[in-house]
């Protein structure tokens, strides 16, 4: 693996080669050619990022969540850190930002390994913003890489630290104990098996977390119920199956759930990914490479809904998820919060579904070539608003649901495969994303990645910026308040010491993003 102190990088970065090294002496982000201010996202005084004539200024340094000092120039004794790196010992693929407003529980991520064989891991680690430095807080095995792994979103601190996996299963796992975690909820969607088909993706509801969706390789995608009450601190992580994690330990967590969509067999097919409702935390959705989706109620360790093929059988709610895997579902804050969810999948389509009205479904959008859609991001501020990206793409699609299969714009300036996306939670025009109110019709294409895009993020303060990264070793952040007109460069860039596998914006910390690329977990204030 190539050190990224080797690496020769948009300023300089000096590494000390330390395994949780967070050395910065210059800044690695550049602003776009159409620098336009991201509101809350860009810091005034001296900005963070800044581009003077053809050079940039170094970093203005500092800890998380301190405000950007305004010194006017790079020689101001107030250095403050932009950038934080940790160094695993496996290569990381998925990441999660923790929600939890407990002071002692700020900047905690947790990150899971790609490990190509059965035993693998995820590790939770924790700013120390004293030392200004990486502490691990726990590692625990999961079995299979996870394909998703999220916090639960809880920003009240009412229900336990728990985090969410999805691989073979749904699993939720309480953290905490000597291994940081223990499994709490295993969940399988598949009724005639122990086994499930591998979930390629899953969502938690931010409005209800009682529910989470799962997206699967079997065409299917399933609403879970979890327990309703006082949950424990949790993240969660999907493989082979759906595990969440109770928080805390010897360990850092150990399991505390795990689910498995198959009800056929002990065994579900694997699992691309998931999501936890924000609304309603006992609710987590998967998704599978058995073209289902799953949403389970964490309460009872059942699913309340799945989508699925036309097949014989008892389940009273199935409709067609997609015709082949479903890569990754997402819950959408349109309506209460609680019912609505979106799905991408290997068929190049973007599909809306209703929990209360599971016989019907919405196609967003479809990808002309029909090449699989593999990641997909709602809007938190403005509910219209989805992204997505197909595979091996340097290219974020933004739609708007009211004008469905138009994209609203179209973010390119990746020179790679796009890996991520998160839009910002603090805006609504900060991300990569597609608008699902015009249906079946991109609002905008985003299109400056020179190579694959890996994912995307929204920010989470604002409907106009979204985050893209992808395996041209780059981060962008794009302003798409313009759309329709077109979207012709991000606003800011980041270049890595690798391709980037996943992007993360801190929902309760809106300056900060996370990505990951390697061994290494960064996070950047933006």
């Amino acid at each position: 693996m190539d050190d990224p102190s080797q690496q020769e990088v948009m300023g300089s970065a000096h590494l000390s080669g330390a395994q949780m090294d967070h050395s910065v002496n210059k800044s690695h982000l550049a602003v776009g050619q159409n620098s336009q201010h991201m509101g809350n996202v860009q810091p005034g005084g001296t900005q963070a990022m800044q581009m003077v004539g053809n050079e940039l200024d170094p970093i203005v340094q500092g800890v998380p969540g301190s405000a950007v000092g305004t010194s006017s120039g790079p020689q101001s004794a107030a250095k403050r850190k932009e950038i934080y790196r940790y160094e695993a010992p496996f290569i990381l693929y998925a990441t999660s930002w923790s929600q939890h407003p407990d002071p002692s529980k700020k900047f905690r991520l947790a990150s899971a390994s790609f490990i190509e064989e059965y035993n693998n891991k995820v590790s939770i680690v924790q700013l120390d913003e004293e030392a200004g430095e990486f502490i691990h807080r726990g590692t625990f095995d999961h079995p299979y890489p996870a394909t998703k792994v999220m916090w639960i979103p809880d920003q009240k601190g009412v229900y336990p630290d728990m985090v969410a996996t999805s691989g073979d299963y749904l699993r939720l796992w309480r953290v905490g104990g000597e291994n940081g975690a223990r499994i709490e909820i295993l969940l399988n969607n598949n009724r005639s098996s122990e086994y499930c088909a591998p979930l390629t993706s899953f969502d938690w509801n931010d409005v209800d977390v009682s529910l989470i969706g799962t997206s699967s390789i079997d065409t299917t995608c399933t609403i879970w119920q979890i327990e309703k009450g006082v949950y424990p601190d949790m993240v969660a992580t999907s493989g082979d199956y759906l595990r969440l994690w109770r928080v805390g330990g010897e360990n850092g967590a150990r399991i505390e759930i795990l689910l498995n969509n198959n009800r056929s067999s002990e065994y579900c097919a694997p699992l691309t990914s998931f999501d936890w409702n924000d609304v309603d935390v006992s609710l987590i959705g998967t998704s599978s490479i058995d073209t289902t989706c799953t949403i389970w109620q964490i309460e009872t360790g059942q699913a309340i809904g799945t989508t699925c093929r036309a097949t014989e059988g008892s389940v009273k709610t199935q409709l067609i998820a997609h015709d082949k895997e479903v890569f990754d579902i997402a819950f959408s804050r349109l309506g209460n919060g609680r019912e609505v969810f979106a799905s991408v999948g290997a068929d190049g389509s973007v599909r809306m579904f209703d929990l209360r009205h599971l016989e019907h479904s919405t196609i967003i959008f479809e990808e002309p070539n029909r090449v699989p859609l593999l990641r997909l991001a709602c809007n938190k501020q403005d509910h219209n608003y989805i992204a997505t990206f197909a595979q091996d793409s340097n290219e974020v699609i933004i739609l708007d649901v009211r004008i469905p299969c138009t994209p609203v714009a179209k973010l390119n300036n990746h020179r790679a495969t796009v890996n991520g996306m998160a839009w910002a939670p603090h805006s609504s025009c900060h991300i990569c994303t597609a608008d699902v109110r015009i249906p079946c019709t991109p609002v905008a294409k985003l299109n400056n990645h020179r190579a694959t895009v890996n994912g995307m993020a929204w920010a989470p303060h604002s409907s106009c910026h979204i985050c893209t990264a992808g395996d041209d070793n780059q981060a962008l952040i794009w302003d798409i308040h313009s759309m329709p007109r077109p979207v012709d460069d991000p606003i800011l860039a980041y270049q890595a010491g690798g391709e980037v596998n996943q992007v993360h914006w801190a929902a309760a910390f809106p300056d900060w993003i996370s990505i990951c690329y390697n061994q290494w977990l960064e996070i950047l204030r933006v």
